[in-house]
């Protein structure tokens, strides 16, 4: 395989030169080969990345070689054509084997440009190399930029709109109307107008689970022990990045990877850090995830109370510090960072301050699990003393296992607290540092996927180039949103970017289950609301999703309207 970069190079200006050359006669049905308007365009066959970088092309050519007996088995090169059961296009005949697979090298970066072009068709050129040319960097090239360059010197192929829609079993399909997006622009490579989330299957518009990396779920494909020695550097490798992207130290601070999803964590540090006898828990509340600790210290036996506040605005620093003027006396005293129910950030770091001050004795935890890795939070200045996110949040994980942070100091003095066995964070924190190991099976796939999450998270810049691109999903998810009349539960100054909460239409035609199973139907999941004063349903903008995404989601929304006999705009 090509790995060095002067090879990458060298084999992508050979790509150009070859590209830029050859073109094959459409082969397309009678009925469209009679409205469309190309009349030439680069051959696609299916070759993966992979395949098509190493230098022996195989002969993977298949989808679009047609059979011509039912005998089985790959075509054999003799002379200058190629022989047997399957035979090549006739517009495929003259060309080399190095030729072919420049061709089909071609198409593997010309199907990353968008999913949907499977669907839908853009008006724009598909010969770009969409996801390598818009992220910048490729799997086999380690300088960002080189692709990109490349492609800017040597001119891109002319702009052609295909009027076909290619479908993955070598056939085509007649698509009729073919709908034409004019928005899919292919400049400029450095902003990302037209990468999208990876193929197959559904586009999650939640807060978790969401959409992954095509690499996050590839290195799934590895199977290790739960004792090998790779997966125990794997493990390591993660708890010391989780420390790095808190930016603490790894003298006061630990990071305990639990089996489970965000709730174990969650339920974890309220009973580790609760003391059997005289503990006393604070939980300042404003929606559901916030009322699920108070659920949990009662099934714990344990005493809570139980500050609430409203939903659609953050919490109130003058009323915590007002309560704790009033009464210190806690063990524990827990908060959300982003409130998922709503989408609202609450004021971590004034009221850490404000407990500190108040009750220096007592635990300060934050459940931050849809904004750790993308909204700022300093774990130093807000004095808190655990955290706890999941990996199917916003380092775009997949689900199977959440972590805390912990105060190392502090959490050794914890010992023998915890009422459930498997949620003990000290005895697991103790097993990983004495051995590295797990007391219990771990879900190994799922931490080889973090692993590669956490390397993506790095080259996208870490918080800051995540919190820009979720920021960006977001600005047109409102634009778009506001444009067809919907109103947002939250008001901007208190909103995350993490997810937003969309108001009922007040239309007699809406009805939010037809709406979410229309949306579902056409490829996208929104979440329903779960604030308990307002109907609103929930759009999430996290997770490996791009601007275009939330043009493609905009888009059906508005189809989906339509479709219900809603005005569009709302009135």
């Amino acid at each position: 395989m090509n790995t060095t970069h002067q090879q990458y190079i060298n084999r992508t200006q050979c790509f150009v030169k070859q590209y830029s050359t050859y073109d094959v006669a459409p082969l397309l049905p009678p009925t469209l080969a009679a409205v469309s308007q190309v009349t030439n365009f680069h051959d696609i066959l299916t070759m993966t990345l992979h395949a098509s970088l190493t230098p022996s092309f195989s002969y993977n050519c298949l989808a679009l070689l047609r059979p011509e007996s039912s005998m089985g088995g790959l075509p054999k090169e003799s002379g200058e054509g190629w022989v047997g059961p399957y035979t090549l296009p006739p517009g495929l005949r003259h060309f080399t084997k190095d030729q072919l697979f420049f061709i089909s090298f071609a198409k593997e970066w010309c199907n990353n440009i968008t999913p949907f072009t499977l669907q839908y068709i853009p008006k724009a050129s598909i010969h770009m190399p969409g996801y390598f040319q818009t992220q910048k960097r490729s799997a086999c090239c380690g300088e960002e930029g080189v692709t990109a360059r490349l492609w800017q010197e040597a001119g891109a192929a002319p702009d052609r709109a295909i009027k076909y829609v290619y479908e993955r079993d070598g056939g085509f399909k007649e698509e009729e109307p073919v709908r034409v997006y004019s928005s899919f622009n292919l400049a400029p490579p450095s902003r990302s107008a037209i990468t999208m989330s990876c193929a197959g299957g559904k586009k999650l518009f939640t807060p978790g689970p969401l959409c992954c990396s095509t690499e996050v779920k590839a290195a799934m494909m590895q199977d290790l022990g739960s004792r090998d020695k790779d997966f125990i550097d794997c493990v390591k490798e993660i708890r010391t990045s989780l420390l790095e992207i808190a930016k603490v130290s790894e003298d006061d601070y630990t990071a305990v990877p639990l089996q489970g999803s965000g709730s174990y964590c969650v339920e974890a540090v309220l009973q580790t850090t609760s003391p059997r006898e005289g503990a006393r828990v604070l939980v300042l509340a404003n929606g559901a995830y916030g009322n699920r600790m108070v659920k949990m210290c009662k099934y714990a036996g344990i005493e809570t109370r139980h500050e609430t506040h409203a939903e659609d605005v953050p919490i109130s620093v003058h009323e915590v510090k007002r309560l704790l003027e009033k009464d210190a006396a806690w063990t524990t005293v827990a908060i959300v960072h982003c409130e998922t129910s709503s989408g609202v950030i609450n004021p971590v770091e004034e009221v850490g301050l404000l407990v500190h001050r108040y009750c220096p004795g007592a635990v300060f935890f934050v459940d931050a699990m849809s904004s750790f890795g993308a909204v700022p939070l300093d774990l130093t200045a807000a004095r808190i003393d655990y955290l706890v996110s999941s990996t199917n949040k916003c380092l775009e994980g997949v689900p199977g296992f959440s972590y805390a942070i912990c105060r190392k100091q502090h959490l050794l003095s914890c010992k023998a607290n915890c009422r459930v066995m498997s949620l003990d964070l000290v005895e697991q924190h103790l097993s990983l540092e004495s051995n590295g190991q797990f007391r219990f099976t771990p879900p190994t796939h799922t931490f080889l996927a973090f692993r590669t999450a956490i390397r993506e998270y790095r080259k996208e810049g870490g918080l800051q180039g995540r919190a820009a691109r979720y920021c960006e999903n977001q600005r047109l998810l409102l634009e778009g949103m506001g444009r067809l009349g919907y109103r947002r539960l939250v008001q901007p100054q208190h909103a995350s970017y993490i997810i937003t909460a969309f108001l009922y239409p007040t239309h007699p035609n809406f009805d939010f289950k037809i709406f979410y199973t229309k949306l579902a139907e056409k490829g996208k999941v929104i979440y329903p609301g779960k604030v308990t004063r307002a109907d609103c349903f929930r759009v999430g903008n996290i997770g490996h999703l791009f601007p275009a995404d939330m043009t493609e989601l905009l888009h059906c929304v508005e189809e989906v309207m339509r479709e219900m006999g809603l005005p569009v705009p709302l009135e």
